[in-house]
């Protein structure tokens, strides 16, 4: 059995916590576009501490539909506009007779502005999913680490 260190597990974890979280977008049909999917990335960083970490990188719109939004507190600017209408023919929908895309992207805004909406979890899920085994082939990569270094400590 070929003996890892940790950078080689972790970036296999990465690309497998990746999967496991674009899986969760498809599973509960969050994706309409696919540019979330296409977004989502983990990168490992150095933490103030010294220790490794793992962090997510994806659009920004992934964190609101991880956590949901209540209803605003004030207006905001005209900016959603496109985002509402790609995201309406991303989904397929299609106004009624007479309702321009613009009116009915408006009606979807307000909506969102007044009542929020729900969260809708995909991280959470992946990383409950992924910890328990990330923990074990990591913390024998930490393993073998130490164990080499002392190796080479006695060598000298």
């Amino acid at each position: 059995m070929e003996r890892k260190d940790r950078n080689q597990v972790l970036t296999e974890l990465e690309g497998r916590l990746k999967e496991l979280t674009v899986d969760q977008l498809f599973s509960k049909n969050i994706n309409a576009s696919g540019q979330l999917a296409r977004s989502v990335n983990y990168t490992d960083e150095i933490l103030g501490n010294g220790n490794t970490g793992v962090s997510i990188v994806m659009e920004d719109y992934g964190f609101a539909i991880e956590d949901g939004r209540g209803g605003a507190t004030r207006k905001g600017t005209q900016s959603w506009k496109p985002k509402v209408i790609n995201w309406m023919r991303a989904k397929g929908i299609r106004p009624k007779q007479g309702v321009t895309m613009e009116q009915a992207a408006y009606l979807i805004y307000r909506k969102i502005n007044k009542q929020g909406y729900q969260a809708k979890p995909f991280i959470e899920p992946a990383l409950a999913a992924f910890s328990a085994q990330f923990a074990n082939e990591y913390a024998e990569a930490t393993a073998n680490d130490i164990e080499l270094d002392l190796k080479t400590v006695v060598e000298k």
